[in-house]
């Protein structure tokens, strides 16, 4: 019994998936304190990600909820949910409060941020393509070696303004879409300092300052 110790875990008891409206994952169906998810290995990930986070960001994402997914991480912004696969290390997790970060603060539409995101890319030459070892439908800037990794190079159709990756009226790039640009960067910051920051230096320096 020298082990056994009181428990001040509480349970909240939600209403049945099926009437949850846009479910997508049937997985947490409660709430506990002190904990994210009904997984302990997931929560101690969760824990090591948070706890490298500098005090005012920890605060700024205390009410962004965790959940377990069954297919891919993904941070749902209208619902300012954080999915994970049960496996997920803390550097994906980062990568994940990476997209919470960029989303609560609007660094998506900050100027600076803007800048940087489009320093180095020819927009007026289009060079994108699909990359192995990833889906078909996924496509992949191809230019330009300020890419920390090759999932940072990632081109989506549209941007969160919903705006399309080609603008029509002057065929350039829309590198708004490289929606993945931030969050590696923010992942890199923790996982691989050095390399963020002779890759990119811009990106590393503007990161620094969003965790001043």
């Amino acid at each position: 019994m020298h082990h056994y110790h009181h428990c001040r875990s509480y349970i909240v008891y939600l209403p049945p998936i099926a009437k949850q409206e846009k479910t997508e994952y049937n997985n947490v169906d409660y709430i506990r304190k002190n904990n994210y998810t009904n997984s302990k290995n997931l929560d101690r990930n969760i824990k090591k990600a948070i706890n490298k986070l500098p005090e005012k960001i920890r605060k700024l994402i205390n009410d962004t909820t965790f959940e377990i997914s069954k297919s891919n991480s993904y941070y749902d912004r209208k619902n300012n949910a954080i999915h994970l696969l049960s496996d997920s290390n803390e550097y994906e997790i980062l990568h994940e409060i990476g997209h919470a970060i960029e989303t609560k603060l609007d660094l998506l539409h900050d100027k600076k941020y803007i800048e940087i995101q489009q320093n180095g890319l020819n927009i007026k030459e289009i060079h994108t393509d699909n990359i192995k070892g990833y889906g078909k439908e996924n496509e992949f800037w191809l230019d330009g070696n300020k890419f920390i990794s090759e999932y940072q190079r990632r081109v989506y159709e549209q941007d969160i303004d919903e705006n399309y990756k080609l603008n029509y009226l002057d065929f350039t790039f829309n590198p708004k879409t490289l929606g993945e640009y931030f969050s590696e960067g923010f992942r890199c910051y923790f996982e691989e300092n050095k390399l963020l920051k002779r890759k990119d230096i811009n990106l590393y320096n503007y990161i620094k300052e969003v965790l001043k």
